[in-house]
């Protein structure tokens, strides 16, 4: 790994934006986060934030009793997926260099099935799954990141 080569300047650029997604996450699930961080301290003003970034239905939510986190499921795991991806790129670099073909392939799949989920779920032939609509997210968000890691 040599220092002024593209290959270890992008992987340490992942290094600060795995550390602005941290505190994103910590942003997004506030309402959980803040009280063990600060005990007293209202985040209700996080969530407006969000607003122009996730539809906020209260029953696409992830709760845990009377907390919720600032963005759907999906959302969620759209941006855990983000952080996993940007780990991934972190620690596996060397051996993406040629696999931008087979991640698009990916994204495209997974994007179709992300598709099905939320038009199935419009239209109402099956009930919503936080676990589904999570795990399509992270997956859909890793791909998106190792495709913007590799294609750059």
């Amino acid at each position: 790994m040599k220092i002024g080569d593209k290959s270890t300047l992008k992987r340490l650029l992942l290094i600060p934006f795995l550390f602005l997604l941290g505190l994103w996450h910590i942003l997004i699930f506030a309402d959980f986060t803040f009280p063990l961080l600060l005990p007293g301290f209202n985040p209700d003003f996080i969530r407006p934030v969000f607003n122009s970034l996730c539809h906020q239905i209260p029953e696409k939510m992830i709760t845990a009793g009377d907390r919720a986190s600032c963005v759907c499921a999906r959302c969620s795991g759209i941006y855990a997926g983000i952080f996993i991806g940007a780990l991934v790129c972190l620690i596996a670099a060397p051996y993406l260099k040629n696999s931008l073909e087979g991640l698009k392939k990916l994204f495209l799949i997974f994007s179709v099935i992300m598709l099905f989920d939320v038009i199935a779920d419009d239209l109402s032939l099956y009930q919503y799954s936080h676990f589904f609509s999570f795990l399509t997210g992270i997956i859909w968000g890793q791909l998106v990141q190792m495709i913007i890691f590799v294609g750059i």
